[in-house]
C-alpha cells in the first residue's frame, strides 16, 4: 500500500471581476463566468523564478497550472476556471503527497470532495470529450484526470520529474 500525507487544503478563490451582475456571492453565476480558482501551496517550498511554473504548458490541460521552485519541487498548484474543468459549485479538494519519489518521480494527487461539486463541467456544444492525460517537457510533468461518468474530474494525479530537466 502506497503511504500519501495531504500537504494542503485548497483555497476555492473567486475573481470578483470576473463575475458581472450578482456578485461573488450568487455560485451560478461564478459557474457561469468561470471564474473559480482552487489553489494549493506546499508549505515551506518557494516558487523559483517565474520562467519556471507558468512556462509548463499542458495543451489542453491548460487550467492545472503547477509552479515549481528553483530545484525542481511543486511550490503551488492552481486549478483554473474550475467550473468549466471541473464541475460547478464551491469546490473543496486536498493535495497530497503519494508515497515517496521513485524512479525519479515525484507523485502527488488532487482529490476533490465529491460532496462540493454540484453539476459535471459547464460544456460548449462545439467541445468534443475532454482531455484526461497531458504532459510537458518529454514527460518531465505528466498529469492524468479521473472523472465520473458526467465528466466532473474527481482526482489530478501529477507526475514530477526529480531531475534538473524540469
Amino acid at each position: 500500500m502506497t503511504n500519501s500525507v495531504v500537504v494542503d487544503v485548497g483555497i476555492y478563490d473567486v475573481d470578483p471581476g470576473g463575475v458581472e451582475l450578482g456578485g461573488v456571492d450568487d455560485q451560478k453565476r461564478i459557474d457561469e463566468a468561470g471564474c473559480a480558482n482552487l489553489l494549493f501551496s506546499v508549505p515551506g517550498v518557494v516558487p523559483g523564478p517565474q520562467d519556471l511554473g507558468p512556462s509548463i504548458d499542458l495543451g489542453e490541460l491548460w487550467w492545472v497550472e503547477p509552479v515549481l521552485s528553483a530545484t525542481g519541487e511543486l511550490a503551488s498548484l492552481a486549478l483554473l476556471g474550475t467550473s468549466f474543468h471541473i464541475g460547478s459549485g464551491a469546490l473543496a479538494g486536498t493535495l497530497e503527497r503519494v508515497g515517496s519519489a521513485e524512479a525519479g518521480r515525484v507523485h502527488w494527487r488532487v482529490t476533490i470532495d465529491s460532496g462540493s461539486i454540484t453539476a459535471r463541467p459547464i460544456r460548449f456544444a462545439d467541445e468534443g470529450d475532454p482531455p484526461t492525460r497531458a504532459s510537458w517537457k518529454d514527460d518531465a510533468v505528466v498529469v492524468a484526470l479521473q472523472r465520473r461518468g458526467d465528466g466532473a474530474v474527481l482526482a489530478i494525479d501529477l507526475w514530477l520529474s526529480t531531475g534538473p530537466a524540469v
